[in-house]
């Protein structure tokens, strides 16, 4: 059997592994059958790796082992074994040319990809740093990654593959030519966040913010501070060592930390006091055209970071991706040199050009918290641009029965911003409209439209050259669709995103 060690080195490990990590009976083949790698996509798989036949509410992964084997997968972890393994499915061309060499069953595929992930994890040994929060989690996964990279290798998490299914196949990456890891934890039930924190076991744990996300999923914002806690309850339970990053901006977060040994701590805010034990505090925020100054305070040593989106969070989101890399004996320079250099993720507060209408693209996803973030960025981007301010808002989903209370705030907080023009689509912020109204904003700045194409056929005539335009809402909404009508509308030739910096901007999964 190969040690754990050399699992995370080389990710060549055996059958006998898989059966150790998984507790699970193998069916056919040989313990010592050599594995090169692990997929769940039968589509991708490579020769020699394991094949995990994971399922979810939409499909079965049972049904595509047929094909994994026929596209040279080694192994297969299943839940059931069907005949010959399985031609799972009806006639010849759902059965392989021959069964899976090696045949391992288990009670819940997911979990026991999982528990080899957790054994690939216990194998690295060099420091992960995971990232969890309500909102700002990928931004600041890659602030960090930004700033690891200028001291060597790092694996970070790909886009924002942050759940149960994402995570393990990022711990399948680790290796230990890599100098760090930074890995993004997202949960959206209860007892999510114990898994993942068990399978990361980080050695720095960073919660951005406890908001009001998932709320269907989890119920109360206390259980959403319930859950994300569980990130620092798992860094506590270790005999030695291991980190809490710790926002002092955020009233749940600080608490936790206060009976925590100042030693197992960093802090980072920016609206405490200067002086008070402060690791990184935000001093200074301000404008400048599109971009954001941001002058920091790390350790009594003064830093002034630059970005490239006039995101007002990016603040504070650069304090903690500075204090994560803190115990990792980070300096300064090199933490200011790494935020500089960030760029931020497509889909996040990403500023495109569209002729003469500025797109503040921050589509990717939603919840009221960074909705109200993001309409405070585009007030003040429009402030200080002299531009027309236009916010294009979708529906924000998973909030349970407080969805229509929740848009309604948010129309008061556009009405109260004095936004030129709101315009809604979708169901839920319909509600958003009628908050703006019943806030004072007039008739004649508010438009809805039941979808996003309804409104990509008006565009011309409710965005107007020289805007400064926010698109937001939840991922199921769809609105990088309103981004691309807009592009297409005031870039007929071509069509592309462009960046600010006059770069095609691709549109990432983060």
């Amino acid at each position: 059997m190969v040690s754990k060690s050399s699992v995370a080195e080389s990710m060549n490990f055996t059958v006998k592994d898989i059966l150790e990590a998984t507790g699970g009976r193998l069916e056919r083949g040989s313990e010592d059958a050599a594995i090169t790698g692990v997929s769940i996509d039968s589509r991708t798989i490579c020769p020699g790796e394991v094949f995990f036949a994971i399922s979810g509410e939409n499909f079965d992964g049972h049904s595509f082992v047929a094909a994994a084997v026929r596209n040279g997968a080694k192994c297969v972890v299943v839940e059931v074994v069907m005949g010959d393994i399985p031609g799972h499915g009806e006639g010849a061309e759902a059965k392989p040319r021959k069964g899976a060499d090696n045949v391992i069953v288990v009670r819940d595929a997911l979990r026991a990809m999982g528990e080899l992930a957790a054994r690939v994890r216990a194998g690295f040994n060099r420091p992960l740093i995971a990232v969890t929060g309500s909102s700002g989690k990928t931004t600041t996964k890659e602030m960090i990654a930004s700033i690891l990279s200028r001291c060597g290798s790092v694996l970070k998490t790909d886009g924002n593959k942050n759940n149960l299914v994402g995570v393990p196949l990022t711990l399948f990456g680790l290796d230990d030519k890599k100098g760090s890891a930074v890995v993004e934890l997202g949960i959206s039930e209860p007892g999510e966040m114990r898994r993942l924190a068990w399978m990361t076991s980080p050695d720095v744990a960073l919660i951005t913010n406890i908001g009001r996300s998932h709320m269907e999923g989890l119920g109360s914002l206390d259980n959403v501070a319930k859950e994300k806690l569980e990130l620092y309850d798992a860094v506590a339970r270790r005999d030695k060592g291991g980190v809490m990053v710790v926002n002092l901006d955020d009233e749940r977060i600080a608490a936790y930390a206060e009976g925590v040994p100042e030693e197992r701590i960093v802090t980072f805010g920016s609206k405490v006091v200067q002086g008070r034990g402060v690791d990184v505090f935000v001093r200074e925020v301000a404008l400048d055209g599109d971009n954001l100054k941001v002058d920091y305070v790390i350790r009594g040593e003064e830093v002034e970071v630059v970005f490239t989106s006039p995101c007002l969070t990016n603040a504070i989101n650069g304090a903690a991706a500075i204090a994560a890399t803190l115990p990792l004996g980070v300096e300064t320079k090199d933490a200011a040199g790494g935020l500089s250099s960030f760029t931020q993720p497509a889909g996040r507060m990403e500023v495109l050009e569209a002729g003469e209408v500025k797109i503040l693209d921050d589509s990717y996803n939603a919840n009221p918290d960074s909705e109200a973030e993001a309409i405070l960025s585009l007030a003040a981007m429009a402030a200080a641009t002299e531009r027309r301010s236009v916010a294009i808002l979708g529906d924000m989903l998973e909030l349970g029965s407080a969805s229509e209370r929740l848009h309604r705030e948010l129309g008061a907080l556009v009405a109260g911003l004095k936004i030129d023009t709101l315009i809604t689509v979708g169901k839920a912020s319909e509600a958003l409209s009628i908050g703006a109204k019943n806030a004072g904003i007039s008739d004649d700045r508010v438009m809805h439209f039941a979808s996003n194409d309804r409104l990509i056929k008006a565009l011309k005539g409710v965005v107007m050259e020289g805007d400064v335009v926010l698109v937001k809402g939840s991922r199921s909404s769809h609105m990088e669709e309103v981004v691309e009508g807009i592009l297409k509308t005031f870039l007929p030739q071509t069509g592309s995103r462009q960046s600010k910096d006059g770069n095609a901007a691709g549109k990432g999964d983060t």
